[in-house]
């Protein structure tokens, strides 16, 4: 320990005297944070934080758009991007957010449904080219896949 962080460790058990004159400088030293009497606070109210919580899971053969469907329509009106984590779901609302995770691989990816389909019997969700080279499905084609709908909560800290 040199002598500057010395220094400012004594100044920081000492709430009076000549605590007030060097708070900036021992908030500078330290990284951030408050001295209170000695102790190191860096929350002085409550943050907020969005997290996004599984709320229903299903298995599935999942497959993914080739790059044939790039630049066209897609079903909610936007341009197919194979480069974006986007999918295809038959009964999920547009803007839904699902984990895709393979089983076999352990990977995952988090896509949002912007299309319908797949429309091969069998199938539960179609990846982007993105997508399906995230979880390590883009060269056999399909796998079999856990997807978990996604939804936002707020968590207060």
């Amino acid at each position: 320990m040199n002598r500057l962080s010395m220094f400012a460790q004594s100044l920081a058990f000492k709430p009076f005297g000549w605590f007030g004159l060097f708070s900036t400088t021992l908030w500078i030293l330290t990284g951030g944070g408050c001295f209170f009497a000695g102790r190191q606070t860096t929350d002085r109210l409550p943050q907020q934080h969005r997290i996004l919580v599984p709320v229903s899971k299903e298995r599935g053969v999942a497959s993914w758009y080739g790059p044939g469907f790039h630049g066209n329509a897609t079903a909610n009106g936007e341009v197919f991007n194979g480069k974006l984590f986007t999918a295809a779901h038959n009964e999920l609302p547009f803007g839904t957010l699902v984990r895709v995770r393979s089983p076999k691989t352990g990977r995952w990816a988090v896509v949002r449904i912007n299309d319908r389909g797949p429309n091969c019997p069998g199938r539960a969700i179609d990846l982007s080219e993105a997508a399906a080279k995230q979880i390590g499905l883009k060269r056999s084609g399909t796998a079999e896949v856990v997807i978990e709908v996604l939804e936002p909560m707020m968590v207060f800290r």
